[in-house]
This record gives C-alpha cells, structure tokens and sequence, in this order.
C-alpha cells in the first residue's frame, strides 16, 4: 500500500514538482510517464496489497479493511498542507 500511496502523493504533486529544480526530473513531472500509466500503477500496487492482505488471517483482514479511510484521506488531508501549499519546505 505504500507504493499505491507514492503513485496517489506522485499524481498530486505533478504539477508543482514540474516547476520545482529539485523534483523537476520526476517521472510523472517530467513526463516520462503518463498519468494513465500512474493511475494503471496506482490500481496494480492496491492489488498487489490486496492479494497479500488476504493471506493473513480474518482479525488481520478486518484491521487492513479498517485502515482503509486512513489510506484514502491520508494523501488528501496531509500532503496538499504540507509541502504542495507551503512555502515554508523549500527554505534553506
């Protein structure tokens, strides 16, 4: 779920990583790859995590379900307040 999360703050961030030296040569912002093919990644990394999630047993099942909500609002709610919207990252 971490890689699916990466792609997730990747997709994001595109467009400010293209305007920023530092992430400038990043896949997606530099268009290396697509976002189709980041999103087409973002799907095959959850189902990688879902197929290794159901391995374990139903207690650890429920517990990756619970976790969930936290996945979703995760990117949504920190990344954009963090460095996308804040200047305060980029001091030196």
């Amino acid at each position: 779920m971490r890689g699916a999360g990466c792609v997730v703050n990747d997709l994001w961030d595109s467009r400010i990583d293209a305007l920023v030296e530092r992430t400038r040569s990043r896949p997606l912002a530099s268009g290396r790859v697509s976002k189709r093919q980041a999103v087409a990644l973002f799907f095959g990394a959850s189902a990688i995590g879902l197929a290794l999630l159901l391995q374990f047993n139903w207690f650890a099942v429920k517990l990756g379900f619970l976790s969930v909500p936290l996945f979703v609002f995760y990117p949504g709610t920190y990344f954009p307040f963090s460095h996308s919207n804040n200047s305060l990252t980029e001091l030196r």
